[in-house]
């Protein structure tokens, strides 16, 4: 490869690399503000949604992203020892929360808070 060609990739790297800061601090703001609206809408649902629902934001905080099943279920389990909720309940309730519009999948097996849904909830 030419010098040009590994300059320009470099700082198309960094690039890359600043913008996904950039989103990756938006995403947490994102997150932060749901941590309000998650507070005036939990009584609302089950009990178990609203764990894992708590489960998904703090996964999205710790994760910085959107999560999938592996990592909600860890931090469910970490945060959450003393619930016994199977690993085939909580998964599928992450479903029907994805099913009711409050998660949305960016990607299939990933999951992330649909603020909207919230918002209309809280009213």
């Amino acid at each position: 490869m030419s010098r040009e060609y590994i300059v320009f990739l470099q700082k198309e790297a960094e690039q890359l690399r600043m913008e996904n800061a950039m989103l990756k601090r938006a995403l947490l703001r994102e997150t932060a503000e749901t941590e309000v609206i998650y507070r005036e809408i939990k009584d609302s649902l089950d009990k178990l949604k609203a764990t894992i629902l708590r489960a998904v934001i703090n996964a999205i905080k710790i994760y910085e992203r959107p999560v999938n099943y592996e990592e909600i279920l860890r931090v469910f389990r970490t945060r959450f020892p003393f619930i016994r909720a199977k690993t085939e309940t909580i998964t599928r309730r992450l479903r029907q929360l994805r099913e009711e519009g409050i998660l949305f999948s960016p990607k299939q097996g990933y999951f992330y808070i649909n603020k909207e849904t919230l918002e209309k909830l809280k009213k």
